[in-house]
């Protein structure tokens, strides 16, 4: 046989192995990989956040938030998912005060998830605090209504009108006239999908007034 044709074989033979390699490694994809990758890929296909003015019911019943002089301002909430953003308003520099908020935001499920074989999702929220502190307490989810409260993960099925509460607890060691800014994190989670891989991020401000 002669050298030209040895080497040749030999590149055929290198290419033929690099070959099944990349087949054998594009084969192993896990089981929560391939479910994500078959499902919707936004997170809003899933569950919807809305605020009063991108409510498509219309509600009027979400939380208003407090004024600098203890009355009620302009509607918590603006912005819709991802885009989301809650201000509560000013609370007086005391020492733990409660201010509960009923309906900050509503949670929503499609009349249909966008694949057919999940029947529930479940929804559960985390507070990030801010860099400094937390002025946040009691989150918790509840049917859409008047009721405060509620536990912090519920399952939803399709069509379901949940909603989100939570209460600022002031404390002592507030800084007068700071802005606080913690996070409110929404994570949705169905079997084959890990928690935390669907989640929203929520800005949430505050600021400690003194006085009222």
């Amino acid at each position: 046989m002669s050298r030209r044709l040895l080497i040749l074989l030999a590149v055929v033979a290198v290419a033929l192995a690099t070959a099944a390699v990349g087949f054998s490694l594009a084969s192993f994809t896990s089981t929560s990989e391939t479910r994500i990758g078959a499902s919707a890929s936004r997170l809003s296909d899933w569950v919807h956040l809305y605020s009063e003015e991108s409510d498509p019911d219309r509600a009027t019943i979400y939380a208003h938030k407090r004024t600098n002089d203890g009355g009620v301002g302009t509607v918590a909430a603006t912005g819709q998912d991802a885009t989301l953003a809650v201000d509560l308003g000013g609370f007086p520099d005391k020492n733990k005060w409660t201010f509960p908020f009923v309906t900050v935001f509503s949670v929503v499920t499609p009349a249909q998830f966008p694949d057919p074989d999940v029947t529930q999702v479940t929804v559960s929220v985390t507070l990030v605090d801010d860099v400094t502190d937390q002025p946040l307490t009691l989150p918790g989810f509840t049917a859409f209504g008047p009721t405060g409260g509620g536990p912090t993960s519920v399952t939803l099925e399709p069509g379901e009108k949940y909603q989100f509460n939570v209460t600022v607890q002031t404390r002592k060691k507030f800084q007068q006239d700071h802005t606080y800014w913690p996070h409110v994190l929404v994570d949705v989670a169905w079997t084959g999908v890990p928690a935390g891989y669907f989640r929203y991020d929520i800005p949430v401000s505050l600021t400690d007034i003194g006085g009222k």
